[in-house]
């Protein structure tokens, strides 16, 4: 079993990588949106975010994968950390570049740590951590994680950031004109309205 640092998901064999489908949930994790972003230029060195995923394999076979990027700003993130950096700059310490497991620019809650079982994950963060203080990097933040993502990690002394979200629930609306005669719509409406 070894960990292999993937510099482009493209290096991934998509049908490799489907191996780990029963593992996935997210729409945001499935191969098809992981290579678009990179293959589309969205996701770059140029812009901010190198590739550095981390994957598990064993004879030529991948059963674990967590996508990591090499930060160099907070860009397309939705989480913001400009106070955490200028108070690492002030106290001397380099807090770019960063290491950022999320799905870019997408801030939604899933799994961040694909794999079958969890020896394979706990290896997978370790080779990170490894990684970090071989590159003296400060820093991995681990963006919307879903519950057993977070679970995982509180095991590694991950520090939980708490912060306010809205997340939508379609009730079972069609198009927008159910959204404007919901009750919480009309509501709004009164309330809002001059009197």
């Amino acid at each position: 079993m070894s960990v292999l640092i993937k510099k482009s998901f493209g290096e991934i064999p998509k049908e490799n990588y489907q191996n780990l489908d029963s593992e996935i949930v997210s729409p945001f994790m499935q191969y098809d949106f992981l290579n678009a972003l990179e293959k589309s230029k969205s996701v770059s060195i140029d812009n901010g975010w190198e590739p550095l995923h981390f994957v598990n394999e064993e004879n030529g076979k991948l059963n674990g994968f967590m996508p990591l990027y090499k930060k160099y700003n907070s860009a397309g993130e939705f989480v913001f950390d400009h106070s955490w950096s200028h108070a690492l700059e002030q106290a001397g310490r380099q807090y770019y570049p960063k290491l950022l497991s999320a799905i870019p620019f997408t801030p939604c809650a899933s799994e961040k740590i694909i794999g079958k079982g969890i020896e394979i994950k706990d290896q997978i963060i370790k080779n990170i951590q490894d990684y970090m203080t071989q590159e003296a990097i400060e820093s991995w933040h681990v963006l919307f994680p879903n519950e057993a993502t977070s679970k995982i990690l509180n095991n590694y002394n991950f520090i939980e950031r708490f912060g306010c979200k809205f997340i939508w629930k379609n009730r079972n609306m069609n198009d927008t004109s159910h959204v404007d005669s919901s009750p919480l719509s009309l509501h709004r409406r009164r309330a809002t309205a001059p009197k």
